[in-house]
C-alpha cells in the first residue's frame, strides 16, 4: 500500500473519530441535567441571547425560530429533537430528581409515576377528581380506585383494537397528565360532559402554556409488552412491574350503544392482574403545550427492537432477541397482512356474530410494519443520544425518537379539504404549518399506517362533508393531525320536541364539537381525553 493511500485512510479515520467525539460532546451537553424536564425549546442554549434575568423575550425567540425554520429547517428540527430526548430522559428518570443516566431498578418509581392517570381524572358519573400522590393505596377496580402505581388499563389502540405481539400477548397502554393540565380540567369542570357543554357556551378551551416559572399542560401515553425472562435479562428494556387489567367484553354490544371500550380504549369492569408480571416499555408519546408551540410539541419514541433488529447493538450483556417484538421477518406469509386490525374473537351466544375482542382467548400475532422511519436528521440525533446513554449503561439507549412535530409558523392558516385540495390540505391540515407532515408510533397507531390511499381521510373540513377527495396520496397519520379533530361536548341529542334521546343502554347521547377548517365548534384544544374519557354527571337525564 502506498504511503499516500495510507495517509488518506488515516485522515478518513481521524475525521470519523472527530465526528464521533463531537457527537459525544454534544450529547453530554444535552443531558447535563438529565432529571430536569424542560418546559419549552426556548430553554435550550440557542435562545440564551433572548433571555434576561431568567425571562425569555418570547417575541424575539419566536421570530428567530421562524426565520431559522425557513432558512435551515434541519437545524430548527434538531432543536426540537434534542428537546424531545431531554423530555424522554427526564420523565424516565427516578422520581425525586436523581439522574436516569444509568441502570434503572424496576421497583424505583419514575418521574411520570407521580402524575395523574387519566382513568383517575374522568370518573364514573362525572365525579369530581382529586389529585392523589402515587403512594396512595392500590384498589382492585380501576374505574374508581386510586392506585399505588399507574395501572396499564388501556388494552386497545385509539379508534381501533388490540395489538398482539409475537409472543401472542396483548400490548397494554397507560395515559397520564401533569398537575397543570389536571388543575385546568378541574377548575373548568371539563372532567364531565355537562361541565364541558356549559363551559364552551361562552369560553374556548385553551390548555395552559408554559411560563418562565411553570410548565404548560403535558400528556403522555406509554405502551408496554409482557416480557419473557430472556427479554428481562437482555437489559434492552425499561422494565416496570405494573398491575394489568385484562380485557374481556363487559356486555353484549348493541347497534345503538357500542362497548364503551371501543370508544375510550379502557378496559371496563375488571380488577387489575396483581401478579405484576415484568413489562417492557415499547412506545411513548409526549405532548407538551408551550409558548413556542401553541399547537403542542409532539414527540414519540419506540424501543429499537419493535419491528427490526439492529445487529450492531447486540453484545454479551445486551443480547439481541431472536426476532423483533412485533414482527416476524422469518415468515414470508406475514408481510401481506401487516398493520391489519385482527378480527373479533369474543364468544357469543345464539349464533350471533362476534363484535368484540377477548384477551383471554388466544389470538395470532399482528405483523407490524413501520411505514415511515425517522427522518435522517432525527436519526443523527438518535445516534448521538444513544451512544451517550450507552456509555452510562442506561436502558434508554435502546430507544429511538421517531420524530418531533411542531409549528413552523404558529399563526399560519390551514387549508380546507375537498376534491382536488390535496396535497396542500394534508400538509396544512391544521394551522401552524406543522412539520414533519406524518408522525406515528407503530405501537400505538399500528392500523393508521396505510400508505397509498385516497386523500379525504387525511384532510379536515366540516364545510363539505359530502365532498370526498379521491386524490391518491401516500399517507399514514400524524400526532397533531389526529388530535386536531378532538372535540368537547356541546350538548346532548334531542328529538324534534326537545326531549332527550337515549342510546341502547338508556344513556343520553352527547354531541361533540370539533376543530375543523370550516369553523371551530367547541374543539378540545388537541386533547382527545375530553371526548373519549369524560362521562356524564347525570347519564340518564
Amino acid at each position: 500500500m502506498s504511503r499516500k493511500r495510507c495517509f488518506g485512510i488515516v485522515l478518513f479515520l481521524c475525521a470519523i473519530w472527530l465526528v464521533q467525539a463531537q457527537q459525544s460532546t454534544d450529547a453530554a451537553r444535552w443531558f447535563s441535567k438529565p432529571s430536569e424536564l424542560p418546559k419549552d425549546v426556548f430553554e435550550l442554549p440557542q435562545f440564551d441571547s433572548y433571555r434576561t434575568n431568567g425571562k425569555i423575550d418570547v417575541a424575539k425567540a419566536q421570530s428567530f425560530l421562524e426565520a431559522l425554520s425557513d432558512s435551515n429547517l434541519p437545524a430548527a428540527q434538531k432543536i426540537f429533537d434534542i428537546f424531545a430526548w431531554q423530555a424522554f430522559v427526564a420523565l424516565n428518570s427516578p422520581a425525586g430528581g436523581s439522574s436516569g443516566l444509568g441502570p434503572l431498578n424496576p421497583g424505583t418509581p419514575l418521574a411520570w409515576e407521580s402524575w395523574q392517570q387519566t382513568a383517575n381524572v374522568f370518573l364514573p358519573d362525572g365525579q369530581t377528581p382529586s389529585w392523589k400522590p402515587a403512594a396512595a393505596p392500590a384498589l382492585d377496580h380501576f374505574k374508581a380506585g386510586w392506585r399505588q402505581f399507574p395501572t396499564v388499563n388501556e388494552g386497545k389502540q385509539a379508534f381501533s383494537g388490540p395489538l398482539v405481539d409475537q409472543n401472542g400477548r396483548w400490548v397494554h397502554y397507560v395515559s397520564l397528565m401533569n398537575r397543570v393540565e389536571f388543575d385546568y380540567i378541574v377548575q373548568h369542570e371539563l372532567y364531565n360532559l355537562e361541565g364541558q357543554a356549559a363551559f364552551v357556551k361562552s369560553n374556548k378551551i385553551e390548555f395552559p402554556q408554559d411560563t418562565d416559572n411553570s410548565y404548560g399542560a403535558i400528556e403522555i401515553k406509554l405502551a408496554w409488552k409482557f416480557l419473557t425472562p430472556a427479554e428481562v435479562a437482555s437489559n434492552r428494556f425499561l422494565v416496570k412491574r405494573l398491575p394489568v387489567t385484562v380485557y374481556r367484553p363487559a356486555a353484549p354490544p348493541t347497534a345503538e350503544a357500542p362497548p364503551a371500550a371501543h370508544v375510550s380504549g379502557r378496559t371496563p369492569g375488571a380488577a387489575p392482574n396483581r401478579t405484576a408480571e415484568p413489562l417492557g416499555l415499547i412506545g411513548m408519546h409526549i405532548a407538551m403545550r408551550t409558548r413556542s408551540s401553541p399547537q403542542w410539541i409532539w414527540a414519540t419514541f419506540e424501543q429499537i427492537d419493535n419491528t427490526r433488529l439492529d445487529f450492531a447493538t447486540g453484545d454479551a450483556r445486551h443480547p439481541l432477541p431472536a426476532r423483533p417484538s412485533l414482527a416476524n421477518p422469518d415468515d414470508p406469509k406475514a408481510l401481506p397482512w401487516a398493520n391489519l386490525l385482527p378480527g373479533y374473537n369474543a364468544a357469543t351466544t345464539g349464533g350471533a356474530p362476534s363484535s368484540d375482542w377477548d384477551e383471554t382467548i388466544p389470538m395470532p400475532p399482528v405483523e407490524v410494519l413501520r411505514v415511515v422511519p425517522p427522518p435522517q436528521g432525527t436519526q443523527l440525533v438518535n445516534i448521538a443520544a444513544q451512544a451517550f446513554l450507552g456509555s452510562r449503561n442506561s436502558p434508554l439507549r435502546y430507544y429511538e425518537l421517531n420524530g418531533t412535530q411542531w409549528p413552523k409558523h404558529p399563526n399560519a392558516p390551514s387549508v380546507p379539504g375537498g376534491q382536488g385540495s390535496a396535497p396542500e390540505s394534508i400538509i396544512r391540515k391544521m394551522p401552524g404549518e406543522m412539520v414533519p407532515v406524518y408522525l406515528t408510533n407503530s405501537t400505538m397507531e399500528t392500523y393508521f399506517q396505510k400508505g397509498l390511499q385516497a386523500a379525504a381521510p387525511l384532510e379536515q373540513d366540516n364545510r363539505t362533508p359530502l365532498i370526498f377527495d379521491t386524490t391518491m396520496v401516500f399517507g399514514t397519520e400524524s400526532c397533531v393531525g389526529c388530535h386536531y379533530s378532538a372535540g368537547a361536548c356541546i350538548g346532548f341529542r334531542k328529538d324534534s320536541a326537545g326531549k332527550l334521546l337515549h342510546d341502547g343502554n338508556g344513556n343520553k347521547i352527547p354531541i361533540f364539537g370539533e376543530n375543523a377548517n370550516g369553523g371551530s365548534t367547541a374543539n378540545a384544544n388537541f386533547s382527545w381525553l375530553l371526548q373519549l374519557e369524560a362521562r356524564a354527571k347525570n347519564p340518564k337525564n
